[in-house]
């Protein structure tokens, strides 16, 4: 997966808080295609691995995404997202590419789905926005925040970092290409 970051000296790294980031799903949480579940996976088992290999923070939010949050204890009314949140710029590369690597996947089970349901199989496509704070307040710059919360587009070459994990038989396995990760 080629993901088009911005790079850790465009950043004013001495004063980054965090790097952050936001993936659109591009999926309707439904009961016969539970998305959220899969993003999710199996007792956390996703966000789990993410977090134990990058230390980021991952929050699924939207409709469909089973938070509610404020007095009224509702979901967000956006579509459902995913954000991601690392205050190290090695571990935020590592998550954004198991993110995005996660992402594709259940695009392609959605695809795939669709086909066998007999529905119109979508077009979906990886979007996401990068939102880098500061300590000084909640963003960057506006100059710098205009230019790295554009969205991105995921083909454009950027630095190989490879997305991979040693099972206990000492194999070396991507955490997501296990099906039974991705329990409907």
């Amino acid at each position: 997966v080629h993901l088009n970051l911005a790079k850790e000296h465009e950043f004013p790294s001495p004063a980054l808080r965090k790097y952050t980031a936001r993936f659109e799903v591009g999926i309707e949480n439904e009961r016969e295609f539970t998305v959220a579940r899969r993003i999710i996976g199996n007792k956390g088992s996703h966000m789990r691995a993410v977090w134990e290999m990058t230390k980021a923070k991952l929050r699924l939010r939207g409709r469909g995404s089973g938070y509610y949050e404020g007095s009224q204890q509702t979901e967000c009314p956006e579509p459902l997202h995913l954000c991601i949140s690392c205050r190290t710029y090695d571990g935020y590369v590592l998550a954004m590419r198991m993110v995005a690597d996660l992402l594709l996947r259940i695009h392609d089970d959605y695809r795939e789905w669709c086909a066998i349901q007999g529905r119109p199989v979508p077009n979906l496509q990886l979007r996401y926005r990068e939102h880098p704070l500061d300590r000084r307040s909640s963003n960057i710059n506006a100059s710098k925040k205009a230019d790295n919360n554009r969205e991105r587009q995921p083909h454009a070459p950027a630095p190989s970092v490879s997305v991979s994990v040693t099972s206990p038989s000492g194999a070396s396995a991507s955490p997501w290409c296990n099906p039974d990760h991705f329990g409907g």
